[in-house]
């Protein structure tokens, strides 16, 4: 088993998110804009 820094951990995350943003595009914009709204939310 390999050990990954948390630092490569967040980078592959960041490249399969980018990959699945460019495949679902439709899937993954309403998750974010979910999130925005969270976000939002919590500082109201």
């Amino acid at each position: 088993m390999t050990s990954k820094s948390y630092k490569e951990v967040t980078q592959d995350i960041s490249v399969y998110l980018g990959k699945l943003r460019k495949e679902m595009p439709e899937v993954m914009n309403g998750y974010f804009t979910q999130e925005k709204t969270i976000e939002i939310w919590q500082y109201e």
